[in-house]
């Protein structure tokens, strides 16, 4: 990954000023520091303004990606299958869910610290430590199946290792926003963002994990497979380039706020304010609903293979939708209102899939979940992007971080609050139903708070600025010229 791409890109031209530079013009000069932070502005020459796009940053985002997916099976390795895992440790589905809470509580604790570590060290650094943690942790869960003799202590073990695979989410989920900012052109960040921040691993996990667990003696082969791929993608780390020598845009090579400065400033951002619970609400019940889709369905006589199905197909569709739309968006204003839109048919589908989910239904069941993914996969990206735009110029890793930490923090409430409304503390039965009415009803109330948020692209105006500037001085030097 560190040698530079062959070949020339695109930019926005203003008058012949702002142009495109080939990878072949920077040869032979000296790649930026590890973490170093563009501080000067992009290349000159005789009033020309040059920026370049690397091809080396569909690599870097595309590994971004898989270890997300990594994360993403390692987070949810035992909600496919829920009762082979409650037999196997001798726990209770509340035990259970904590595995999966794990996650979420851990990165509401240190994302703040993860996105100062973007600034501090880089983006290199930042995935090799995330990637090892990953790693660790999976391998932790695996060696927990040795310790036969105590199944608490087994349990214990594996509660660890999910701690320590937690611990590395955070790098690979803030992580997009950042890279697409330094490493791709104005017109690209929504399409980078979508990449790196795809649900694929959801749409993975359903089906992987009950082929690699039929029963609870395979149970041990599964969480192997899982520790051999956090490995395996733990090495292209090692080569990853923190920064380009050459900013893609104008934005890539204006420096972003102190860390502080920016999270002061953020606070006072009604905007993101209105962005940040929105989006808060949204992630915190997809959340939920990945972790408790399988509580959701069983007690209709559903198996685990049906539920993986109905998972499968909730993220194929969001995916595969996200990546036929996404390209689409390119101006601040596209994604505002479609965002919007999205958010309110979700809030919509939600209440649809109240009265969809009973026994012998699972077409329709499949057909509202399939929906459901399109309409919470589409706007991630979009929305990481508005909250980038909207806070500007404060660091996109803060916003990131403020952005998937509120969702994760959400996530926790929300699958406590519906796990207690599955299985009622006294009662010797379990009914997903009112847990379902507390989804849809949240999701009705997202639905309309996001139409109050109103906020021109900061990072577009400051663009025209750029350009405007770079007119003048221009105008200046060839009438400056002209009198010579």
């Amino acid at each position: 990954m560190d040698q530079a791409g062959k070949g020339q890109t695109n930019q926005s031209n203003v008058d012949g000023l702002v142009t495109s530079k080939t990878d072949d013009a920077a040869e032979g000069i000296k790649e930026k520091s590890l973490g170093e932070a563009i501080d000067a502005p992009p290349s000159t020459t005789d009033g020309e303004i040059f920026f370049k796009l690397y091809k080396r940053r569909w690599l870097g985002i595309f590994l971004i990606l898989f270890l997300n997916i990594s994360s993403q099976i390692n987070w949810l390795t035992f909600g496919p299958v829920a009762a082979l895992v409650v037999e196997y440790y001798n726990i209770d589905y509340n035990a259970l869910n904590w595995l999966s809470n794990v996650y979420a509580v851990t990165y509401v604790v240190i994302s703040g610290a993860i996105g100062w570590s973007f600034d501090k060290f880089g983006i290199r650094w930042s995935l090799v430590v995330g990637a090892l943690l990953n790693l660790l942790g999976a391998w932790l869960r695996y060696f927990a199946v040795f310790v036969t003799n105590n199944s608490s202590g087994r349990f214990a073990l594996t509660m660890v290792g999910q701690f320590v695979a937690a611990l590395a989410a955070p790098y690979f989920l803030n992580m997009p926003t950042k890279y697409v900012a330094l490493w791709f052109g104005e017109k690209e960040r929504a399409i980078g963002n979508m990449i790196g921040s795809s649900p694929i691993g959801l749409a993975i996990v359903m089906p992987l994990i009950p082929t690699l667990a039929p029963d609870v003696d395979h149970i041990p082969f599964a969480l192997l497979v899982t520790s051999i791929i956090s490995t395996v993608l733990f090495l292209p780390t090692l080569f990853v380039t923190s920064t380009p020598l050459i900013p893609p845009s104008i934005i890539a090579s204006s420096p972003p706020l102190p860390f502080f400065t920016g999270l002061r400033q953020i606070a006072n951002n009604i905007n993101f304010w209105i962005l940040l619970v929105v989006f808060s609400f949204y992630l915190g019940l997809s959340t939920a609903f990945s972790t408790l889709l399988n509580q959701f369905l069983t007690p209709y006589g559903y198996t685990n293979d049906q539920a993986g199905i109905v998972g499968l197909l909730w993220t194929l569709v969001g995916c595969l939708g996200a990546v036929v739309i996404t390209p689409f968006f390119r101006r601040s204003a596209v994604m505002q209102i479609s965002v919007k839109i999205m958010m309110s048919l979700l809030g919509v589908m939600y209440i649809v899939l109240l009265f969809v989910v009973h026994e012998n239904n699972l077409p329709a069941i499949a057909a509202v979940s399939s929906v459901l993914g399109l309409l919470v996969i589409v706007p991630l990206a979009l929305v990481l992007e508005l909250g980038a735009e909207c806070s500007y110029p404060t660091s996109p890793s803060i916003s990131a971080s403020a952005c998937w930490g509120g969702g994760q923090l959400m996530g926790v409430i929300f699958t406590v609050i519906m796990t207690q409304l599955i299985y009622p503390s006294g009662s010797a039965t379990f009914d997903p139903r009112p847990a379902l009415v507390f989804q849809a009803c949240v999701g009705a109330v997202s639905g309309i708070v996001i139409w109050a948020f109103r906020s021109k692209s900061l990072r577009e105006m400051e663009t025209q600025k750029v350009k405007e500037d770079t007119l003048m001085v221009e105008k200046e030097r060839q009438d400056a010229s002209s009198k010579v």
